[in-house]
């Protein structure tokens, strides 16, 4: 088993330049190109390739795609674009796409996360999430890069049911895991093809869906991988999402306007700005914040919305909502039986948004 290393960007090679100076330096091995871009269309990566139950990979385009001074730099390369068949049934086919540079390969792939719900293609030449301004791109670097759609398309089903995809069996588990080891098999045995050898080192980078996608390759598949980020995972799925629902159905009635937030933000402040023993306008005490506040001190006169200086019934209804546990009428397969609440004391933002 690989040892697998969190968010370690020195050894991934991810740092922004001034912060990269104490890392070791590594040259670049040279490239050898095997077959030309162009050969890699048509090329079937058969199902016994990829580690879990699957159909064959087909790569069905590909592009030689010129240097670019940016911003973002972007080195010459191969873009490659193609699929993986399912294993039957109404599944849809999983979309990829890779990155593979023409000069100058660093040895090393880097598989991009996706987010939300997915259902369109990561094309693995974005910036990182959080990364610095001006920062050069993984396939800048060196990196063989890749994404994928996870085995849905979002433009299949109306935009007011994007989980609609989950209905699928194996849709939901292409989403859940699959589709990230597949297609990261799929990347290495194209490399193989298009350089001659593998990647020597394979990382993972999301974050938000993306980051619990980064854990669960970790948890599922560690010898596959040489590191791996995870920024925010979104964790308990099955709590976040049926506490979603519980927290927007009263919004749809009774939605605080922005003019009110101010009024809100000041309350929490009174209430717990001097937890922390100093008055600076800003919540630091948040833990000992929650259930300090009283909303019904702002309640307007007979509950009914009467402007900004006041919040209705049905906005307290909603504020309440947002800020307690959503508890399940049974424990969830891992015993956990509530999702926990927005947590009071980030009312007033850092940028700005929010007027005192």
């Amino acid at each position: 088993m690989k040892n697998i290393r969190f968010g370690n960007l020195c050894t991934l090679g991810l740092m922004a330049a001034p912060l990269a100076a104490g890392c070791a330096s590594r040259t670049p091995a040279p490239t050898q190109l095997e077959p030309g871009c162009s050969a890699l269309t048509g090329r079937v990566i058969p199902a016994a390739s990829i580690g879990l139950p699957s159909g064959d990979a087909f790569i069905t385009s590909t592009t030689v795609v010129g240097a670019s001074a940016g911003p973002p730099a972007v080195p010459t390369h191969c873009r490659a674009l193609g699929s993986i068949a399912p294993r039957g049934g109404t599944a849809q086919r999983i979309h990829f796409q890779l990155n593979l540079p023409l000069d100058g390969w660093n040895g090393k792939a880097l598989q991009y996360g996706g987010g939300g719900f997915n259902g369109t293609l990561v094309t693995g030449m974005t910036p990182l999430r959080d990364a610095a301004p001006g920062d050069p791109l993984p396939i800048e670097r060196g990196y063989l890069t890749y994404g994928t759609d996870s085995g849905h398309q979002a433009s299949a089903w109306p935009a007011s049911e994007p989980g609609a995809f989950a209905l699928d069996n194996e849709m939901l588990a292409n989403f859940a895991f699959a589709s990230y080891k597949k297609v990261r098999d799929v990347a290495v045995a194209v490399s193989q093809i298009f350089y001659g050898r593998p990647p020597q080192r394979v990382y993972y980078f999301g974050g938000s869906e993306g980051g619990r996608e980064g854990l669960m390759m970790a948890q599922r598949f560690p010898a596959d991988y040489d590191g791996v980020v995870s920024v925010v995972p979104v964790l308990n799925w099955t709590g976040l999402f049926h506490a979603f629902v519980r927290n927007q159905r009263p919004q749809f009635v009774d939605w605080l306007p922005p003019a009110k937030a101010p009024l809100v933000a000041r309350a929490v402040n009174d209430a717990c700005d001097g937890l922390d023993g100093l008055a600076d306008g800003v919540v630091n005490h948040w833990k000992a914040c929650q259930g300090r506040g009283d909303l019904q001190l702002l309640r307007c006169p007979g509950g009914n919305d009467s402007g900004a200086s006041c919040l209705s019934d049905g906005q307290i209804r909603a504020l309440q909502a947002v800020h307690t546990p959503y508890r399940f009428a049974f424990a969830l397969a891992n015993g956990l039986d509530s999702y926990p609440p927005w947590l009071w004391g980030h009312e007033y933002s850092l940028d700005g948004a929010t007027a005192r």
